[in-house]
């Protein structure tokens, strides 16, 4: 039996060759061990590359309840996905529940998106009549919430876009990113003059902003 190990996660399998002429691979699963068949002249090479494109495929199946770590307004939980018929994110003291109907890692994130985005627009609704009276001299642009892999938030002139990932900080930063946006339908780019009225509108702004951009959280979701 071996072990082939993918982002601090593992699973056990044993290689059985066979003598079929065509190339292919398969999977079965027995006591928490996976039984891959392999053609003969599979190369070590070739069987580890299988494995790492199937990895999450054959994992699921050996893990029917997964433990993740997370970060949610500024603070550490484990997270614990369960199969179930519905998606559903349940925040609890110190767990979040992750309900899935898929037991796949990017199913996963893809329901705590969604929930993260749930939130997030319930947060900006509170915000939204006291960023109105701040910014008078603007017509507030459309606020979307749709994740970017690069950006906590992007001003497209026309709308500002903030991605669901700053749930992961805590909620005085949202008010931070909300504001450096509307900003820039104010003034483009990042000179003196833009942290001038950032801290015009919302004290220690530049300060609370570079706070914001110096938290890297290292999640295994």
């Amino acid at each position: 039996m071996e072990k082939f190990i993918k982002k601090e996660k593992f699973i056990n399998y044993e290689i059985i060759r066979t003598n079929k002429k065509k190339e292919y691979y398969t999977f079965s699963t027995k006591d928490d061990i996976v039984y891959m068949s392999v053609p003969e002249y599979a190369t070590d090479k070739d069987i580890k590359l299988v494995l790492n494109q199937q990895f999450y495929v054959l994992y699921s199946k050996m893990h029917k309840e997964e433990i993740y770590i997370l970060h949610y307004k500024g603070k550490k939980y484990m997270v614990k996905c369960i199969k179930s018929s519905i998606d559903k994110v349940t925040v609890k003291e110190d767990v979040i529940e992750i309900k899935a109907i898929k037991i796949t890692s990017r199913y996963y994130k893809s329901v705590l998106h969604k929930f993260f985005k749930q939130e997030l627009i319930s947060e900006i609704e509170k915000l939204m009549d006291e960023a109105k009276n701040d910014f008078k001299e603007i017509v507030i642009p459309k606020i979307k919430i749709k994740y970017m892999a690069k950006f906590l938030g992007y001003n497209y002139i026309d709308y500002i876009n903030l991605s669901p990932t700053i749930m992961k900080y805590d909620p005085k930063y949202i008010k931070v990113l909300l504001y450096h946006e509307l900003c820039h339908s104010i003034i483009r780019g990042h000179k003196q003059d833009f942290w001038d009225l950032l801290d015009s509108k919302l004290e220690n702004g530049t300060k609370l902003n570079k706070e914001m951009n110096s938290i890297k959280y290292n999640d295994y979701l």
